[in-house]
């Protein structure tokens, strides 16, 4: 009995990123966090956010933010969390605090939407259109990341007894 039960066929499905076979891989676009941000700023709806509504954009994002003087990671995760979807979301507090005081200037606050604008603005024309905010993402099939994957290369099964 037992070598038989020890011996089946492992009818498991495949592991989650492994569904559709080896040869699965993923695509689709994404867009960084800061870029709801930047949407929001667009004030006349022309589905592009120039330098002049960035400004206007970054005072409004501030003066939302800035309502308990100082500005420390709390106040910011909780602005984070309704500007840009998360608390977590990507510039971080740290991204922001380049004196690493614990605590936000407006000064910071505007070089850092500054240059994430500047980052995102990929013909540099100092606009960001819709199309520039989006990017491709693909997840290699396991082929293409060089061979099987797991633990020790086993599938999820035991490692090798030594």
């Amino acid at each position: 009995l037992i070598t038989a039960c020890s011996s089946q066929q492992d009818r498991r499905p495949p592991r989650g990123g492994d569904r559709g076979g080896d040869q699965a891989s993923f695509e689709g676009y994404a867009a960084k966090p800061i870029a709801l941000l930047f949407v929001n700023m667009d004030q006349n709806q022309d589905a592009r956010t120039d330098g002049e509504e960035l400004l206007s954009g970054i005072d409004r994002a501030w003066d939302s933010l800035s309502l308990n003087q100082p500005v420390g990671a709390l106040e910011y995760g909780e602005w984070s969390a309704t500007s840009l979807g998360s608390p977590d979301a990507l510039p971080s507090f740290i991204a922001f605090d380049r004196d690493l005081d614990g605590r936000l200037s407006e000064l910071e606050f505007e070089d850092r939407l500054r240059a994430e604008f500047v980052e995102l603005d990929k013909d540099g024309n100092g606009t960001l259109e819709r199309s520039e905010l989006i990017f491709r993402i693909a997840r290699p099939s396991r082929q293409q990341q060089g061979g099987e994957q797991g633990r020790g290369g086993q599938e999820g099964r035991r490692p090798p007894r030594r």
